[in-house]
């Protein structure tokens, strides 16, 4: 007896261009997982009942559908891993506006990685990128060959000795205190040393006054004792050579030795990590 208004038996291929002809344009341009399963359902309900379809072509297809699985959880992870391999990196990128269609170039500094929706984004001055987006890295933007800053987390916390200097005289002071953070400079990486004690020449107060004299220096150095704002500017000097380096930091208090010499005691003294010559708990 013959069956009717049955069809001929349909592959996956046949229904996967049946559906281009009716569906929307799809968003991510790839068959994903669940596609694949929608289709293998369509198979089978249009399968012909008198010939269904074999256990082993059922099974091959099953495999197919485990190995694209795998395959975009494998590709899932080596995104997100390079995403965070980003982070610090100066990147160039682009963006496209969902509404108008625009274009747009973004560059910075990686600051961090968000993960939303099954898509990874690098986020780059407070704006959301996709990460596939991405078409230029460097370590910075400007090239210069910086230390890799991550090599000298272990400082963090620890004493240190060190040294400041003066790029325009070549002039350099030692130092010795407790690094606080690491910073990436324009043309080095520092690090943020509290506990700094330096002999003092000179102290320019905040009119920009520059105060030499004993009695001057004490007082203004007093007067940041109270001050909300304890910033300040010092001319400190290499007790062995008798150089001078102007630099900032954040006063903590000040002491007079027996000879009347001033030591002014600073947190945030910036000494580029290169520097550090001795490491203590």
């Amino acid at each position: 007896m013959a069956v009717s208004n049955v069809s001929s038996q349909k592959t996956i291929e046949d229904i996967i261009k049946a559906s281009s002809t009716s569906t929307s344009t799809r968003n991510t341009g790839a068959l994903g997982k669940d596609d694949f399963l929608k289709l293998l359902v369509t198979q089978l309900q249009y399968q012909d009942p008198l010939n269904p379809q074999e256990d082993k072509d059922f099974i091959a297809q099953m495999a197919q559908f485990t190995s694209l699985e795998q395959t975009q959880n494998m590709n899932k992870t080596i995104t997100n891993s390079q995403a965070f391999s980003l982070i610090g990196k100066y990147v160039n990128a682009t963006t496209t506006d969902a509404t108008t269609g625009k274009t747009t170039d973004v560059e910075g500094t990686v600051s961090s990685v968000k993960v939303s929706d099954g898509k990874c984004y690098v986020v780059i001055d407070d704006k959301e990128v996709l990460v596939d987006k991405v078409t230029n890295v460097s370590e910075d933007a400007y090239s210069n060959g910086n230390t890799n800053l991550s090599a000298y987390t272990n400082l963090i916390g620890f004493a240190v000795s060190a040294a400041v200097y003066d790029a325009s005289t070549g002039y350099i002071i030692p130092i010795d205190g407790t690094v606080k953070s690491l910073e990436k400079g324009l043309y080095e990486d520092y690090a943020i040393v509290d506990g700094a004690s330096l002999q003092t020449s000179s102290v320019t107060n905040s009119e920009g006054t520059v105060l030499s004299t004993t009695e001057a220096i004490k007082t203004y150095l007093d007067s940041l004792k109270t001050a909300t704002d304890k910033s300040v500017k010092i001319t400190a000097v290499n007790q062995s050579t008798g150089n001078k380096i102007t630099l900032k930091g954040e006063f903590v208090g000040y002491t007079v030795d027996e000879s009347g010499a001033i030591k002014t005691d600073l947190n945030g003294v910036y000494a580029p990590v290169t520097s550090v010559s001795k490491i203590s708990k």
